[in-house]
């Protein structure tokens, strides 16, 4: 008669450690699944620009940036700047560009005119996302004033992708026509986040009338599925100043993670939710008895 008593709360005990072990075990679950979600969905936005320019000279330069959104993401304090023989000037800043909109913007680059000659605008839009970080996407127009182009500097920006945080070697190939005479000032227009030793310097064509220069390039903080245009501004040095254009892409892909890295975090998801079960399977049969 007296052993009833204590056979019963014994049961009791391991029903309540079975119930609290449950729980335990369902927090985890869900905890895990919460995790697994947020990552699958955190790059699901994306922020795109469709840039269009449009140069007016005499009286003074003027200048038209109109920025269509293209993405599925908002993009935040956005703000377009031009850039003409090493001057740049920003235009105000747009709190809020959504998919789908448009924003025209009316920048007054300079007062006095252009002397004659061929020239290139760059178009610089810096903007961000919703977590506060800066991108950055660049156009270029060629336009003309008050001239025919003579024959152009012709050559390729060969950009291999960068891994990450890493560095890269481009090579600009450039061939100059017989009626161009140099020496040529180069300029390599980067965006902020990427760095090179040098990003100015001269060329004086030899008998060959083709240079070939390697620029060593350096990502200092452009994030993995960045794409960007490099340009690289070839200007004889007498008169009439013309200005020609060579273009690249440039990659920024996922630097390869660790056979190691990945191994272990999939080994260890995969431990945990077995033991989660097993803890899970144990506990109901102690329910059970």
């Amino acid at each position: 008669m007296t052993s009833q008593p204590a056979k019963s709360a014994a049961g009791r005990f391991r029903a309540v450690v079975a119930r609290i072990t449950i729980r335990r075990i369902f927090g985890n679950v869900v905890l895990a699944a919460t995790l697994l979600a947020r990552a699958v969905v955190a790059d699901a936005g994306t922020i795109g620009f469709q840039i269009q320019t449009s140069v007016t000279t005499g009286p003074g330069v003027s200048v038209e940036v109109t920025l269509t959104h293209t993405g599925d993401e908002t993009a935040r304090t956005v703000v377009p700047s031009v850039m003409l023989r090493g001057r740049e000037v920003a235009g105000k800043q747009l709190e809020r560009l959504h998919p789908g909109q448009s924003h025209r913007w009316k920048i007054e680059f300079q007062k006095e005119d252009l002397p004659p000659g061929v020239y290139t605008l760059i178009t610089r839009v810096v903007y961000s996302d919703a977590n506060a970080y800066p991108f950055e996407v660049t156009a270029a127009t060629p336009f003309n004033v008050a001239m025919d182009p003579l024959p152009r500097v012709t050559g390729r920006l060969l950009l291999p992708s960068i891994q990450g945080k890493s560095s890269t070697t481009a090579t600009l190939t450039l061939s100059f026509p017989e009626t161009r005479k140099g020496p040529f000032k180069i300029e390599l227009v980067l965006p902020a986040g990427l760095h090179a030793p040098k990003t100015k310097f001269t060329i004086t064509p030899d008998g060959t009338r083709s240079s070939t220069t390697s620029l060593r390039l350096s990502n200092r903080s452009l994030l993995a599925g960045t794409r960007i245009n490099l340009f690289a501004l070839v200007t004889n040095q007498g008169t009439p100043p013309q200005t020609d254009l060579i273009q690249g892409t440039l990659r920024i892909i996922e630097k390869k993670k660790s056979l190691t890295t990945g191994f272990f975090v999939k080994l260890a998801l995969g431990a945990g939710l077995s033991f989660a079960l097993l803890e899970l399977i144990w506990a109901l049969r102690k329910l059970k008895k």
